[in-house]
C-alpha cells in the first residue's frame, strides 16, 4: 500500500482534483489519525448524486445541485477540516497537507458550482418574468375580447331591429309598393353600413388576438403555474363566448339580408 511522505506529498496532492475523491484513494494516503472524521461517508453520499472522483459537481443534476453544493462545501469540507486538525503534528503532518489539497479543491469547485447555480437562478427568474408577461398579455386579450363581444351583441341587436323595421314597412297598408321599396332600401342600407362599420374591425381584431395567443412565448401549458393556467382557461372561455356572439351577429345579418331580398322581390 502506498504511503504519504515528504517526497510524494506534492505529487499526491496534485492527483486530488483529478481522482482523489474516492474511498480507496483517501484511505490509501491519509494517516490513520484522520479516521473517524466523516470523510468517506460524506463522499459516498455525494457520489450517489453525481460528484465524480475529481470532486467535480458538473454531473450533478440541476434539481439536486443546490442541496449537493450545500453538503459539499458544508459537511464534506468540515470533514476534511476535522481530519486536518487530527493530523497537524508528528508523523501525520503530510496528511494535513493532503487535507488542505482537498479543501482547496472543494473551495474551487464550489465557486464553479455556485456560478452554475447563479446562472440557473437567473434563467429561472427570466423565464418566470416571461411567463408573467404572457399571463398579463392573455388577461389584456381577454379584456379586449369582452369589449369585442359587446360590439358583436350590438351589431346583432341592430340587425334584429332592422328586420323588425323591414317587416313593418313590408306589411304596411298605408304605403304603395314603390314607397315600401324605398323605405325598405333605406332601412337595410343604413343597417348594413352600420353592421359593416361595427363588425369588420371587430372580426379583424378577434382574428389577430387568436393569432397572437398562439404565438405567445413562452406558452402557458400544463407545466405553467396554476394561476397562469387559470388565466389561460379564463381567456379560452372568453374567446369561445366572443366567437359565439360573432356567429350570432353574422347569422342575424344573413337572416335580415335574406328577408330583405325575398321581400323586395314580392313587391
Amino acid at each position: 500500500m502506498p504511503s504519504l511522505n515528504s517526497k510524494n506529498v506534492v505529487t499526491v496532492c496534485n492527483i486530488v482534483p483529478r481522482s482523489g475523491f474516492s474511498k480507496k484513494f483517501w484511505q490509501d494516503y491519509r494517516s490513520r489519525k484522520c479516521s473517524g472524521s466523516g470523510v468517506v461517508g460524506t463522499m459516498e453520499k455525494l457520489a450517489k448524486f453525481g460528484m465524480d472522483q475529481g470532486g467535480s459537481l458538473a454531473k450533478v443534476s440541476d434539481q439536486d445541485l443546490a442541496a449537493v453544493l450545500s453538503a459539499y462545501k458544508g459537511a464534506l469540507r468540515a470533514a476534511f477540516v476535522k481530519a486536518q486538525g487530527k493530523a497537524k503534528s508528528g508523523v501525520a503532518a503530510e496528511s494535513a497537507v493532503l487535507c488542505q489539497a482537498y479543501i482547496d479543491t472543494i473551495d474551487d469547485e464550489a465557486k464553479r458550482a455556485q456560478r452554475r447555480l447563479d446562472i440557473m437562478k437567473q434563467k429561472a427568474e427570466t423565464e418566470a418574468k416571461e411567463r408573467r408577461a404572457t399571463a398579463e398579455t392573455l388577461q389584456d386579450m381577454g379584456r379586449q375580447l369582452i369589449q369585442l363581444g359587446k360590439v358583436c351583441e350590438k351589431a346583432e341587436k341592430e340587425m334584429k331591429k332592422c328586420q323588425v323595421n323591414l317587416q313593418k314597412a313590408f306589411k304596411s297598408s298605408a304605403m304603395q309598393d314603390g314607397a315600401k321599396r324605398n323605405v325598405m332600401d333605406g332601412v337595410f342600407e343604413d343597417a348594413e353600413k352600420s353592421f359593416e362599420k361595427l363588425m369588420k374591425p371587430t372580426v379583424k381584431t378577434i382574428n389577430n388576438i387568436i393569432k397572437m395567443e398562439k404565438n405567445l412565448k413562452p406558452p402557458i401549458d400544463k407545466n405553467s403555474p396554476k394561476e397562469h393556467q387559470a388565466i389561460k382557461k379564463q381567456y379560452l372561455t372568453i374567446l369561445d363566448d366572443v366567437k359565439t356572439k360573432r356567429g350570432k351577429a353574422q347569422s342575424s345579418y344573413a337572416g335580415t339580408q335574406s328577408y330583405y331580398t325575398k321581400s323586395i322581390k314580392n313587391l
